[in-house]
């Protein structure tokens, strides 16, 4: 497994941030809790931002919104399928998502999970090295 996608216990926003675009195409090996939900903060708080910025009526803020959005998809769903096989999940339990809101709660349960040992998708992730 190449060493850029071995997700680290003690992930920063900024390496979330970073992991989250470096392994857009990455769906093997496991993200921890932390790299998961910054990546979702990031997606939220940005695509927030961007809806305010559309109510002043700026013609190209919808755009860039368009563009943010799908450009985030791909690495949007890698990161989630990663999340879940750090739980032990295959990621074919996204389509829990079809299911109206059980199969919903059941999918943020399950992200909400904390690391397994060392399971199918690869080895527990280990604190990164000072």
């Amino acid at each position: 497994m190449h060493e850029e996608t071995l997700p680290v216990r003690k992930v920063s926003f900024r390496e979330a941030v970073i992991r989250f675009f470096a392994n857009y195409a990455v769906l093997s090996g496991r993200a921890t809790r932390r790299e998961y939900w910054f990546a979702f903060l990031f997606q939220m708080a940005v695509s927030l931002f961007l809806t305010l910025l559309s109510h002043l009526e700026v013609p190209v803020v919808g755009l860039i919104h368009t563009v943010f959005s799908w450009g985030t998809l791909i690495p949007g769903l890698t990161v989630t399928i990663r999340r879940l096989h750090d739980t032990g999940k295959s990621g074919w339990n996204l389509l829990f998502n079809l299911v109206p809101i059980l199969g919903t709660i059941m999918f943020v349960i399950m992200l909400c999970l904390g690391s397994e040992e060392d399971n199918d998708y690869g080895p527990k992730p280990v604190a990164e090295p000072q």
